[in-house]
């Protein structure tokens, strides 16, 4: 179970390979012209290995350090701090993240934070896999100082999300990379996260 400040937050937050195909290179003639050889003699295909660098998988180095710069509607925070827990659904298994500004380091939370940015249902994956909406990520920001949302509701829900895995240990650490995508604006930059049970479920 959640503490009660991460299911409030929950609730909130719910009311809103490339495959490479290589040619073998043709064999060179040991005689006739050009046009027997199907081209110019000894010619390379530069199609060869074109692939590569889409396939190649790139890892963010580690940084362990939590930094988000968020701007809603042209107003600029910064998010230093963050906790995960992890959610169990049957086989399956993901990644909930909440990253703050203000607050205090405590798990659970015991004073509400200026601002949290929540990202939930990031899939457990390897170092340097990429994941987004489709995959069932969601990002979302609380603005409780209200000087980014100054609506009644100062809950806002990404349109548009990113998620890389940076590094996960386990029941100790977690750390991503996110771009978020709001209507007021975007939330981007590094979580790293300790592990907190209270947020598991």
């Amino acid at each position: 179970m959640r503490a009660p400040f991460a299911l409030l937050i929950t609730a909130l937050s719910l009311a809103l390979v490339v495959a490479c195909s290589t040619d073998e290179a043709a064999p060179t003639p040991t005689s006739g012209d050009e046009s027997d050889a199907g081209g110019v003699v000894g010619e390379e295909s530069t199609d060869a290995g074109a692939g590569d660098a889409e396939a190649s998988v790139d890892v963010p180095a580690p940084e362990k350090a939590t930094r988000v710069e968020a701007k809603i509607n042209d107003v600029s925070r910064t998010l230093e701090r963050a906790q995960f827990g992890v959610t169990k659904e049957g086989a399956s298994e993901t990644l909930y993240f909440e990253a703050h500004e203000g607050g205090v380091e405590a798990c659970p939370e015991t004073e509400t934070p200026k601002r949290t940015l929540i990202v939930n249902g990031v899939p457990d994956g390897a170092p340097g896999a990429r994941f987004t909406m489709s995959d069932g990520v969601r990002v979302s920001l609380i603005d409780f100082a209200g000087d980014q949302i100054t609506t009644p509701k100062p809950l806002t829900t990404a349109t548009a999300v990113t998620v890389t895995i940076v590094a996960v240990e386990g029941g100790k650490s977690a750390e991503i990379e996110v771009e978020a995508t709001f209507a007021e604006g975007t939330a981007k930059g590094r979580v790293y996260a300790t592990y907190c049970a209270a947020m598991s479920q």
